[in-house]
Formats: C-alpha cells, sequence, structure tokens
C-alpha cells in the first residue's frame, strides 16, 4: 500500500501528546502531529467525561475544539470499559471523517455473541463505530501472540528540502486465545476480564517510539511482541498503575524519558510501589493525572509536547494542568 504523505516545515514540526484523566477515574490520549500551530494528523485514544463548573464535559473534546479540529484522522477505542468511553460516541458522530480510521478489539460486538457483556455506554460506542465507519476504514484488533500488526504507516515530507520522516502505529494486542476457544465452547467471561481485551500498541516516529497499553494486564503484555515495546522512550503505565504494570517495566527501555499514569482513586491506584518502579533511573519523567480525591479540579492532563526539528535528540517541554504533577 502508498504510504500517505504530508508536506510539512520539518523546522517547525512538532508532536504534542495529551494524558488525560478526570476526577479521580477516566483516561484519553490525543495525539497531534503539528506544522508549527496547525495540526496536520490527530489520533484519539479512549474518552472520558468529567464535571468542570457543574455541567458534564467531555474532557477530549475540549482540546480538539482547541486546535480548531475539523476531522479526526485516526479513532481508537481500547476495550469497553466506561472510564475509557465515555463521551466517544459524541465524539464519533461529530469528529468522524471519510478518511478517518477507526480501531477497535475483536470480539467486541454489543450483542449475544460477546464474550464479555458490556454496558449501555459502551454499547453507544459500539454501534457507533458500526453505522458511522466504512467497512474499510474499521478494523477489529487481534493479534498472535508476539505478533505486531503494523496498520498505520504515513510520511511527512520536509516542503523545502524533500527530507522525509514516517510515522507507524503497529497494534500488540489482544491475543485472540483463549477467546476463540471461548467462544467455540460458548463460554463466558466475567467483567473482570474485560482487561484482557484490551488494544495496546505502538507508535514510532523516526525512531522514536511511543507505547500505550490501554488496560492491558501483565500476562497479555508478556505474550505481546516485547521487541517492539523494548523500543519505546515514552510509555503510558497501563491500567492505572495497577500491580500488573510491573510486568511492562521490565519489558522496557531502561533509559526510558517519559512515564504517564491516570488515575483510579477508587481502588485506589496507582500503586506507589508501581510508580516508584518507573522512576528507576531518578531521570526518567513520571507524571500522573490527580494524588488524592481532595485534590481542587475535576481532571489532570499531562502535555508532552516534542520539538522533532532537532532530531535525533528531541527536545521535550511538558506542561501540567488541573490536579497533574510531578512524581
Amino acid at each position: 500500500k502508498v504510504m500517505e504523505v504530508t508536506r510539512v516545515d520539518i523546522s517547525k514540526f512538532r508532536l504534542k501528546i495529551f494524558t488525560m484523566g478526570g476526577n479521580g477515574v477516566g483516561e484519553s490520549y490525543l495525539i497531534l502531529f503539528m506544522d508549527e500551530s496547525k495540526v496536520v494528523y490527530s489520533i484519539l485514544i479512549d474518552s472520558l467525561v468529567t464535571t468542570i463548573d457543574g455541567k458534564d464535559v467531555i474532557l477530549p473534546m475540549k482540546f480538539i475544539e482547541h486546535y480548531e479540529i475539523k476531522k479526526l484522522d485516526c479513532i481508537i477505542w481500547t476495550h469497553p470499559h466506561d472510564d475509557h468511553s465515555m463521551g466517544l460516541d459524541t465524539i464519533i458522530g461529530k469528529y468522524y471523517g471519510k478518511q478517518t480510521k477507526g480501531f477497535l478489539p475483536k470480539f467486541v460486538y454489543g450483542n449475544q455473541n460477546d464474550v464479555i457483556s458490556i454496558t449501555d455506554v459502551c454499547q453507544r460506542v459500539r454501534k457507533k463505530m458500526t453505522s458511522q465507519f466504512r467497512k474499510n476504514q474499521l478494523i477489529a484488533i487481534d493479534c498472535a501472540e508476539n505478533e505486531p500488526r503494523f496498520l498505520i504507516r504515513k510520511v511527512f515530507e520536509d516542503r523545502f528540502t524533500q527530507v522525509q520522516k514516517e510515522m507507524t502505529v503497529c497494534f500488540l494486542t489482544p491475543i485472540g486465545y483463549p477467546f476463540d476457544q471461548k467462544i467455540a465452547n460458548d463460554a463466558k467471561y466475567s467483567q473482570s476480564m474485560l482487561n484482557s481485551l484490551s488494544l495496546s500498541l505502538v507508535l514510532n516516529f523516526d525512531g522514536y517510539c511511543f507505547y500505550f497499553g490501554g488496560d492491558c494486564p501483565g500476562a497479555k503484555i508478556k505474550q505481546s511482541c516485547t521487541s517492539e515495546i523494548a523500543k519505546s522512550k515514552w510509555t503510558t503505565i497501563p491500567h492505572h498503575g495497577s500491580s500488573s504494570s510491573k510486568q511492562l517495566r521490565n519489558i522496557l527501555n531502561k533509559e526510558i524519558h517519559c512515564a504517564t499514569c491516570t488515575t483510579f482513586l477508587s481502588q485506589p491506584l496507582p500503586e506507589d510501589e508501581v510508580l516508584k518502579l518507573y522512576k528507576i533511573p531518578e531521570t526518567i519523567h513520571l507524571d500522573v493525572t490527580q494524588k488524592t480525591k481532595e485534590d481542587e479540579f475535576t481532571y489532570g492532563v499531562i502535555e508532552y509536547d516534542y520539538d522533532f526539528a532537532t532530531m535525533p535528540n528531541a527536545k521535550l517541554t511538558i506542561h501540567r494542568y488541573g490536579n497533574a504533577y510531578k512524581y
């Protein structure tokens, strides 16, 4: 397949990643490739709703509107849990375009064929994806063990020098077995197993890699293509920093630059021992969306602003909003 080419000024090229958490619960990521102040490619992973000034707000939409994005290029739904799904159906309705690509885990059908039943919130998201996306633009992900599936490729070409920078996204989970076996035996999983359906992926921009783990449990992370994960210099801490995410730290390069974590404070997550593990060595930038339930705001956002004009040594600036803090 011929890769899409977008002409940009590489000297003014940047990548912004927003880690978003709500009031103790919720997770979403917005990834923006920018030619100076103009967004030239956008990826949304999951969505959340929080309350601001007494009104329910779809938090990713605030940033989509701020950057004047008319249509999202890619929408990824990691798995059918409400804290990753609220408001996503509304976003799809407003920001889907004919060229928008959609990705969701296989085995989530929104009907009696589901190996795990899903909530009304997730039913709406599944129905919206099925009805809105063109068939060839919506892909249900299923991977084999140790199989990376490269499903997004894009080239950014300097309009003056014709130098090209390539971006790829490879999906690593969910790993179908033993879901196929369960379906064959007409068996059902419990709600606690929904995380095993979670998409995880690596975004690679010109050799600089970012890992997004969703709520992927440690056992599935170990089964996925760990050689791709090990390339990452920036990572999410999966499942809000539960003990299951320790497996990932053993796979990642010891010299990662950044780790980012959303909260699920009712559990309570993240676990402090997990955060300490991701803070070795001390030079790692580790940021979390919220510290305690008593924090002032109803959201926490971390903005990672990469200046890729200085590749291979990308310059990074980090901004924190609301309850977000540096660990």
